[in-house]
């Protein structure tokens, strides 16, 4: 990597939080890795992994500078996302099932779905194996979704974004179908891909999509988020926004493990508009 892209990388993805992204650094380690170089950096008790392709001097005199370590650099593990994903440095999911689903729940749920809008038997029939976690799960997704009182476009974009930061493409793309039936365009789905800076998201668009990214990076949403949100939103609006991000979290891991594979007709990532 030339010290020009990641120059590029520290100056840019820490725009997300301005000076609150300037923290000091607790650790730094440049570690040997197959072919590619890691670094990593330590961030209260959260590793986030930048791949490099080379190690330059320029990287070490930034990080070898005294005021680099009283104004650390802290990268937002979402952007990372962002930038991987356009450099096909992706977190590795499971390419077919390790949970197979259950051939006669896979059956009952492809019959009850057929005439439906929403197609998730593979999800419905891999749960299936546990009960308990099957009627919990489904009943509080169904809740979230349907008996909800916040607006449902900002619901699916706090969604998206957990899927994505998540990467777990069954549920961003059964969220994309759920995203373009409450008013969302491909373009603003796409847009939920990228660092929120990029795009010019209403004040209320950008305190959720801060307010997901922080539950996902550090299981607490910030004093300054907080701040954003209580401006906006009732209590009661705040706690069913932030349910729906933890709950579609754990779904996301649910489907990531067990290697749930999208059903057919289900999207799969965005791609950018060309026009």
């Amino acid at each position: 990597m030339s010290a020009k892209l990641f120059r590029f990388i520290i100056t840019n993805l820490v725009e997300v939080r301005g000076a609150q992204s300037f923290l000091r650094l607790s650790r730094f380690v440049v570690a040997l890795d197959s072919p590619r170089y890691v670094t990593r950096h330590r961030f209260y008790r959260q590793y986030l992994w930048v791949s490099v392709l080379e190690v330059s001097t320029y990287r070490f005199e930034v990080f070898d500078q005294e005021e680099s370590f009283t104004k650390a650099y802290v990268i937002m593990s979402t952007e990372l996302n962002s930038w991987n994903r356009h450099t096909g440095l992706m977190p590795i999911r499971p390419n077919s099932a390790r949970v197979e689903p259950l051939p006669k729940a896979l059956e009952e749920a492809k019959e009850a779905m057929k005439n439906s809008a929403v197609n998730a038997a593979n999800v419905t029939a891999t749960l299936a194996h546990n009960e308990m976690v099957s009627v919990g799960v489904g009943r509080f997704s169904r809740q979230l979704l349907f008996k909800g009182t916040v607006p449902p476009r900002l619901r699916e974009m706090v969604i998206l974004r957990m899927g994505w930061n998540c990467q777990s493409v069954y549920e961003f793309g059964q969220h994309t179908l759920f995203g373009l039936d409450v008013g969302l365009t491909e373009d603003e789905i796409y847009r939920l891909t990228r660092p929120v800076s990029e795009y010019g998201w209403e004040e209320d668009e950008v305190a959720l999509l801060e307010m997901v990214d922080d539950l996902y990076n550090d299981d607490c949403v910030s004093d300054a988020t907080w701040l954003k949100l209580t401006g906006i939103f009732s209590v009661s609006e705040m706690l069913e926004f932030m349910a729906a991000a933890l709950q579609y979290r754990l779904v996301s891991g649910l489907l990531n493990s067990c290697g749930v594979q999208r059903d057919d007709g289900v999207p799969g990532w965005p791609q950018a508009s060309t026009t």
